[in-house]
């Protein structure tokens, strides 16, 4: 190769000849004694090149190694430090851009941008829009000329003298400062250079280098070919002439695929079919095809476990990928399961809860202390451990953070965050009932459906008098259920418990949210979102070094809380999660143009796809090509739809030149979001065509990419099962053959027995999904052949040993499963959320009982009992006393959200009870209420009846039941009848109701229950459908033998099962369809139990034939 010159430009498509190129001329400086100034698109880049000239023996001194962005803000920081100015981020130009586009708004400046200003995502595509005009020398007046710029050319005069006023320094004003202080020597500039892949773009850019150059003895400078941006700037620096094309003393490597590729890709007018030669063994350039993405990670993890079983290092391969978001965290699973380890340069994008969480708890605030938003943020699970009292924990003062963006401060690519690993240990495993007490915050689906219920929003007084107001009505609930069972009460005494806890924690925190200003400089809310990060997050370290990025902007003022929300939004919604500490020995993966500067043995693209890679591209909305090729007829350079193509195809040309023995590239054949069929890009045909000379055709091409594979198609899993990547997918090849092979039942019979060996809990899981689907009665088939301590237990739960409810023992016939579940084990289902504008059911039951029940009592002391079509005006004004008293009381209890609502609730319940009325008067009289709410077995209370018995009633003599009956009348001869009010919707009917195939117990087993306490005669029970939607109808059941002898049928059925510890999950028709316990059971256990054996439920089925 020829002698360069002292400025020396070196073009290549392949990084490991720049890279070489680069490494001699680096030696050849450090040999005449000179320090060396190593500039590098990354410094990890930098950094490899070192480790691979060290690598070969002998060490390297006065060399100072950074990228580009680190050195420029190096040699500015004298200068920003004497005119007191402070560098902002990204971040904080977004903020600042922000605050233009508000103020030029409310000036009414604003023209055509006006109706946008304010929108989401509109203040970063500004910054972005800006950063790019400044970068590139644009002043203000040259928008001005233009009706479609003059809204962008306000928008940058106000930006530019924004930045002035507080004195801030965004990158293109660093750039600027670096390049006046390199040129008047007041930075320190070593002698001689090596740039490494610079990405040149800008002006600004290039007046730094040019700025370096002339301070230096010699530069070298390497470019990819094919980057001619950058070309361009640099040899408007150093000229034409100093540019060489290091690639024409290399043709031999032209004559593999992988060379070929490097250098004819997008390359039109050139032959390539002319420079192919034969065939490789094996190939130097691959492309194949996968089912999806995740499929095709699998694959490629499948691919590098080959190559380092032949020898390959990990850490000389490298997975480059287009769309980061989208790929990394398949990459990261895929080689996760095949135990590869990686060094991911930018981590997959995670959602980050605890931004998450403090963006809601902004919002609850904007939105007039929303009780959704809070709920949103304890739903995140990242409340702190609170204080001795459960308020929040106290701040006395915010820890100080390091920034999260861009430093002036040097630090090594490999420092990690101390709470990076801390972070990603969330607490998705842990039990919301179980791993916490009953009162803890660590609950955070019980936290929102408290919050939802309470329907609160407004001022923190607010809040206080809603969540007093939930409380009381779960008092009111734990009342009105008390006569159910003891699951129920059991749980609303929990519920109660919770939302002390959460009203200690909530209301202070919301009293905090009511106290953030309005308006307020960036340094006030700095302090108050600092605290308010501290006191509300269990590791507040992200957000902190977000908010600290914004520290430089302390001065700004008129800060509204919209315009925090929109500039913390998109930083807080995810975060990168840290690499780690060492690449070394591990698989590189980052987006493409990470690669520059680097070289790899191996190297894979993925997303070859079309609409993937290449990426789709626009125009920018705020400034189009139009106006930029019209800017650039004043000198000035912008890019245009040309550039960003070529930037494009640079992408994969870093790629290609990045692989030094291999390039492997790949495409999705489905998008599994969108459900449709994906076909290779433009990108990775014309790979095919450099790489072989030719270019097949599409559907060739596709068979062929799809026979690269080693994945079966339709199966997850290669054909042969030494491929697999892991244990699942080892244990699906060796299934594969035997589905659908023509393979007789003894042939396969035993094949996957190593299933039953290789993990206990597999084993488990397959033995009691095959025992679920047998004809005998299994264990896995509910509570069957119950053991010794099981049966010890059952036996405390005896008909005569224990008291029961008849809701409870309806259950039972309805599914013993589910029976067992709720009476015995107390299980009860998690509540979905209602519609605030409704009363919840129960509460609704609730209150209508209530108002019956001091109905009864006001109508006896009015002397109007029994209620008759005489009396029925009078009984209605003493209803509608009763239901204003009831309306208000309730009023203050319950607290409700909505007025309006509220009214027509009640006047609903209004409406229900006069109906009710006129049909209890349509009857005549023959029937005169004496107890209402007459309880049994549940504790005395103002609510029922005064002659209620705290101690169950026996019935039959063989059982003990407890609960409330809502009404016991008496006819003229002294008989009783039982009425069990219903406000639901009629579902039982007919004069031949008794119990209802063990299904309707109320009707027999409250009038056995009035027998034994009253010690008188009843001679009925009934249903008594009290509302419209019931349609005021009533199911009568005598209380005769063959209904003594059907409920004793019941007992001794229920008894027999509990003695010989016999519950399956036996549902009856259509019992599953609403069943609350179907997540227990799984959706089939209705066609499971059609095939089971019958004659262990014939008891059972006996029962539910009882009319």
């Amino acid at each position: 190769m020829t002698d360069l010159p002292p400025a020396s430009i070196l073009v290549s498509t392949s990084a490991r000849a720049r890279l070489a190129e680069a490494g001699r001329r680096l030696r050849e400086c450090l040999e005449t004694g000179d320090e060396v100034l190593l500039l590098a698109a990354s410094r990890g880049a930098a950094d490899d090149l070192l480790r691979g000239l060290t690598g070969t023996g002998g060490g390297l001194l006065g060399v100072h190694a950074m990228s580009f962005q680190q050195w420029a803000r190096e040699a500015a920081a004298l200068d920003l430090a004497a005119r007191g100015l402070r560098p902002i981020t990204p971040l904080g130009t977004e903020a600042i851009a922000a605050r233009a586009a508000r103020l030029a708004a409310a000036d009414g400046e604003l023209e055509r941008l006006s109706p946008v200003a304010a929108m989401p995502g509109f203040a970063r595509s500004l910054a972005a829009t800006l950063g790019e005009l400044r970068a590139a020398g644009v002043p203000a007046p040259a928008l001005m000329d233009d009706d479609g710029t003059r809204d962008l050319g306000r928008l940058l005069e106000r930006f530019t003298c924004e930045m002035e006023r507080f004195a801030l320094a965004d990158r293109s004003a660093v750039l600027r400062l670096a390049a006046e202080a390199v040129a008047k020597g007041r930075a320190i500039v070593p002698p001689r250079s090596i740039w490494l892949d610079l990405s040149v773009r800008s002006r600004s850019q290039a007046d730094v280098l040019g700025a370096l150059a002339a301070r230096s003895r010699e530069v070298v400078a390497t470019v990819a070919a094919g980057d001619d941006e950058s070309l361009e700037w640099l040899t408007s620096v150093f000229g034409a002439e100093a540019a060489t094309n290091v690639d024409q003393d290399a043709d031999g490597e032209a004559r593999t695929s992988l060379g070929r590729v490097q250098r004819l890709v997008f390359e039109t007018g050139v032959d390539a079919e002319g420079t192919a030669s034969a065939e490789e063994t094996p190939p130097s350039v691959d492309l194949f095809s996968a089912a999806g993405e995740g499929q095709e990670c699998v694959e490629i993890a499948r691919r590098i476990r080959r190559a380092a079983a032949g020898g390959l290092a990990f850490d000389r391969i490298a997975i480059l990928v287009r769309q980061p978001t989208a790929y990394l965290p398949l990459v990261e699973d895929a080689l996760g399961r095949a135990r590869i380890p990686t060094y991911i340069t930018r981590g997959s994008l995670r959602p980050n809860p605890a931004g998450r969480a403090f963006l809601a708890l902004l919002a609850c605030a904007g939105e007039r202390l929303s009780a959704s938003r809070f709920a949103e943020y304890l739903s995140l699970g990242q409340t702190p451990e609170p204080a001795e009292d459960g308020a929040p924990p106290k701040v006395e003062e915010v820890p100080w953070v390091e920034p999260a963006g861009d430093q002036l401060v040097l630090k090594s690519p490999e420092a990690t965050n101390p709470e990076s690993t801390a972070a990603d240990a969330e607490d998705a495993g842990e039990s919301e009932e179980d791993a916490t007490p009953a009162g803890a915050l660590r609950a955070p689906a019980q936290w929102e459906r408290l919050l939802v219920d309470a329907a609160v929003v407004g001022h923190a007084e607010r809040w206080r008098t809603r969540l007093e107001g939930l409380d009381a009505e779960f008092r009111l609930q734990l009342r009105e259920v008390e006569d159910e069972n003891e699951g129920r009460r059991g749980y609303l005494e929990r519920q109660i418990a919770r939302l002390g806890t959460l009203r200690s924690f909530a209301l202070p925190l919301v009293e905090f949210l009511e106290g953030l200003p309005e308006s307020a400089d960036w340094g006030v809310w700095l302090d108050r979102l600092g605290r308010l990060a501290t006191m509300s997050l269990r590791r507040p370290q992200s957000v902190l070094e977000v908010l600290a990025e914004l520290r430089p902007l302390s001065e700004v003022d008129e800060v509204g809380l919209a315009e925090v929300e929109r500039v913390l939004a998109e930083r807080l919604r995810f975060s990168w999660r840290e690499p780690p500490k060492r690449r070394y020995g591990r698989v590189f993966v980052g987006g493409v143009e990470e690669s520059a500067g680097r070289s790899f043995d191996l190297v894979f693209v993925p997303g070859l796809a079309e609409g993937v890679f290449p990426r789709r591209s626009g125009e920018d909305a705020l400034l189009l090509d139009e106006r930029r090729r019209a800017l650039g007829g004043a000198g000035i350079r912008l890019a245009v739809d040309v550039d960003r193509t070529r930037r494009e195809q640079l992408l994969l040309r870093l790629a290609a030149g990045a692989a030094g023995r291999s390039l492997v590239a790949s495409y999705p054949r489905v998008d599994l979001v969108q459900g449709r069929a994906r076909v290779p890009s433009l990108y990775a045909l014309d790979l095919l065509r450099a790489a072989e000379g030719r270019l097949p055709d599409l559907d060739t091409l596709g068979r062929r990419a799809a026979a690269a594979g080693a994945a079966v198609v339709g199966w997850p899993a290669p054909a042969d099962p030494e491929e697999a990547i892991d244990e699942a997918e080892f244990d699906l090849a060796m299934l594969q053959p035997l589905l659908g092979s023509g393979l007789s039942a003894a042939e396969r019979r035993g094949r996957a027995r190593f299933l039953l060996s290789s993990n206990e809990h597999l084993a488990r899981a397959l033995r009691a999904r095959a025992r679920r689907w047998r004809k005998g009665w299994f264990p896995v088939d509910g509570l069957v052949d119950a053991g010794e301590e099981a049966r010890d237990y059952l036996s405390r739960h005896r008909i005569g040993e224990r008291s029961y409810s008849p809701t409870a023992l309806q259950n039972f016939a309805a599914c013993p499963y589910r029976f067992y579940l709720q009476a015995v084990l107390y299980l009860r289902p998690r509540d979905e959320l209602v519609r605030l504008e409704q009363l919840d059911p129960l509460t609704r039951g609730g209150i209508f009982h209530e108002i019956q029940f001091r109905l009864f009592g006001a109508l006896r002391e009015a002397e109007l009992l029994p209620v008759t079509s005489a009396r029925l005006d009078d009984a209605f004004r003493v209803l509608d006393v009763v239901v204003e008293e009831a309306e208000r009381e309730y009023r203050d209890e319950l607290a409700p959200p909505i007025e309006r609502v509220w009214r027509a609730e009640f006047e609903g319940l209004r409406g229900d009870l006069r109906g009710w009325l006129r049909q209890v008067a349509d009857e005549g009289g023959g029937w005169t209420p004496i107890h209402a709410e007459l309880g049994f077995g549940l504790a005395r209370s103002r609510d029922r009846d005064p002659q209620s018995v705290r101690e169950a009633a026996p019935v039959l003599d063989v059982a003990r039941l407890r609960g409330s009956i809502d009404l016991v009348e008496a006819d003229a001869a002294g008989r009783l009848r039982v009425t069990d009010h219903k406000t639901g919707g009629a579902r039982h009917a007919g004069s031949s109701l008794v119990i209802g195939g063990g299904k309707v117990l109320q009707p027999v087993l409250y009038s056995l229950a009035a027998e034994a306490v009253l010690g008188r005669d009843v001679v009925s029970g009934r249903l008594f459908y009290c509302t419209q939607r019931g349609g005021y109808r009533d199911v009568s059941v005598p209380l005769d033998e063959r209904s003594r002898n059907a409920a004793g049928k019941m007992f001794a059925t229920v008894d027999g099962a509990l003695e010989e510890g016999f519950l399956p999950a036996a549902p009856g028709r259509d019992e599953c369809r609403y069943c609350d316990y179907r997540p227990v059971c799984g959706p089939y256990e209705d066609l499971r139990v059609a095939r089971k054996q019958k004659s262990r439920l014939g008891a059972l089925n006996d029962l539910r034939l009882e009319p």
